[in-house]
């Protein structure tokens, strides 16, 4: 991955989104560096990811200082998301 992409992540099922960078991935998993130390985030967190164009849930695996990997379990794609509404409501 070349450039970072902004994110908001926040532990679910109530956690406040923190900022962070998208910097890599491999799959199912990406991994991040978060803007600031404060981010309570243990490995095991359940997380909720946002950017401009996706959403994700997964599976904080690994947090080294600022450094997070997540196995992300599921995705959708925003311009997607009125449909998928659609059909569930």
């Amino acid at each position: 991955m070349s450039d970072p992409i902004p994110v908001r992540l926040r532990r679910l099922p109530e956690g406040r989104f923190q900022q962070a960078l998208q910097v890599g991935g491999n799959g199912r998993y990406l991994r991040f560096e978060m803007v600031s130390a404060g981010a309570d985030f243990p490995a095991g967190s359940l997380l909720e990811i946002e950017t401009g164009s996706w959403i994700c849930l997964g599976e904080l695996v690994q947090r080294e200082g600022l450094q997070a990997l997540v196995h992300v379990e599921h995705s959708i794609d925003r311009a997607r998301l009125p449909a998928i509404e659609e059909t569930w409501s």
